[in-house]
């Protein structure tokens, strides 16, 4: 037996919105930390603490977790942004602080997480 077509269009719940328009101004959308717009040092160093918090969770940015030598090579346009994050993820400090202390299927969830943002983005 066939199902009768409805006599009226079916609506949603969202009928009643005309549109969605543009994204709230307050909404968290995340701020691209890029190394051109980078031209003064205070903006070089928001860059260098945005790989830490990036790689390292927000307790574990502390003064000892810093890789001068990565940072110079930073400031001095030598690497890149990513190849920053790259080099604080296979330091020393990240093995010790994730990898030896977390299991396998947290470890995925954290690095998922943490890198996978700087893995889409080109260059």
């Amino acid at each position: 037996m066939a199902l009768p077509l409805l006599n009226y269009k079916p609506t949603t719940q969202n009928h009643r919105v005309a549109s969605f328009g543009k994204a709230d101004e307050d909404e968290d959308t995340p701020y691209i930390y890029r190394l051109e717009d980078a031209a003064t040092p205070d903006d070089m160093q928001q860059v260098i603490w945005a790989g830490y918090r990036q790689v390292f969770s927000e307790h574990q940015i502390l003064k000892f977790n810093r890789h001068l030598a990565l940072e110079s090579q930073l400031k001095n346009r030598a690497i890149t942004v990513r190849d920053f994050v790259r080099g604080l993820a296979k330091s020393e400090r990240f093995y010790s602080q994730v990898v030896e202390v977390n299991d396998n299927y947290r470890l995925v969830e954290i690095c998922l997480k943490r890198f996978w943002a700087i893995a889409l983005q080109p260059g």
